[in-house]
């Protein structure tokens, strides 16, 4: 059974100090149907999950809003509490370079906190073609009580309708708990809708 803290309540495990080379996963384009673009255009949000170790989490969506506005709250990190499911304690612990460290918690129910120390890097870049702007993040080996998190928030002006943002967000993570699978699936397909429907909200777009 693969040890794995519920996905979307790692949501943004984001933070410190460059570590050892370590797992990653470089930003990609999602793949949809002009069908499924028109049920995230009316508020659906595609959602999907990867039994491993780590396992994947991963939640695509679109915002009648700028990928700049959208941006702007993803980088707020004394904000992240406010929307972000069972985050608290979050806070910019210092610079590397052009990284940015944050730290914080996470509130698992009946299971002890995770704390998480994460390492982010943001800008814009070119993802299959498209320009985008892509916030990465790698663990910071024992830094904390989690054995690994790394992913990506993609962020870009849908070229099919330029006035609506896509946002692709992936999680990959482990905990360091025993929790079946069938629990992980349950709690991340139906938190993930949560989580972009908060964002929403902070953003103060139609979604």
């Amino acid at each position: 059974m693969p040890r794995f803290a519920v996905l979307p309540l790692l949501t943004l495990l984001i933070a410190l100090l460059p570590a050892a080379a370590q797992a990653s996963e470089a930003p990609a384009l999602p793949s949809y149907t002009a069908g499924q673009l028109e049920e995230m255009q009316d508020g659906e949000v595609m959602t999907s999950v990867e039994a491993g170790e780590p396992n994947r989490g991963e939640a695509v969506g679109v915002f009648r809003a700028a990928p700049e506005q959208i941006r702007a709250v993803l980088l707020d990190w004394d904000r992240l509490d406010t929307w972000s499911p069972a985050a608290y304690d979050v806070r910019i612990t210092g610079r590397d370079g052009d990284a940015v460290l944050v730290s914080g918690m996470t509130d698992i129910p009946m299971l002890p906190d995770r704390s998480w120390q994460i390492r982010t890097t943001s800008g814009e870049q070119t993802v299959g073609g498209v320009a985008a702007w892509v916030l990465s993040w790698t663990y910071v080996r024992e830094s904390g009580n989690l054995d690994d998190t790394f992913g990506y928030w993609l962020v870009y002006a849908l070229p099919e309708a330029p006035e609506w943002s896509l946002v692709r967000y992936v999680v990959n993570a482990d905990a360091g708990l025993p929790i079946p699978d069938s629990i992980i699936n349950w709690a991340t397909n139906r938190t993930l809708p949560t989580l972009f429907a908060r964002l929403a909200e902070q953003v103060g777009a139609s979604f």
